[in-house]
């Protein structure tokens, strides 16, 4: 399911062109932040944005979890060593 440049701007992406545009957008408004020791605003940012990230990730986790789909031993007919390697493709 590789992307191609014709679908990035498809309305069935979700609109991931318009979170592009909003990322963008704060990271050029957090960037013109002259001296971050008093800026402790953007630490609190992090950490919001850290925490909600997170927590999203923890519920999609759970909400997929009960699908059946996947288990502790991960996927059958795999081996060990791709298993390994797909963790380590996954971690860049």
């Amino acid at each position: 399911a590789d992307l191609d440049s014709s679908q990035c701007f498809a309305p069935a992406t979700g609109g991931v062109w318009k979170s592009t545009l909003i990322f963008g957008g704060s990271q050029l408004l957090v960037s013109q932040v002259r001296n971050l020791e008093e800026a402790w605003w953007v630490s609190v940012l992090g950490t919001l944005g850290s925490l909600i990230y997170s927590f999203i990730a923890l519920i999609l986790g759970l909400a997929n979890a009960s699908n059946g789909l996947g288990s502790i031993g991960g996927n059958d007919g795999s081996s060990m060593a791709d298993k390994a390697f797909e963790v380590l493709n996954a971690l860049g």
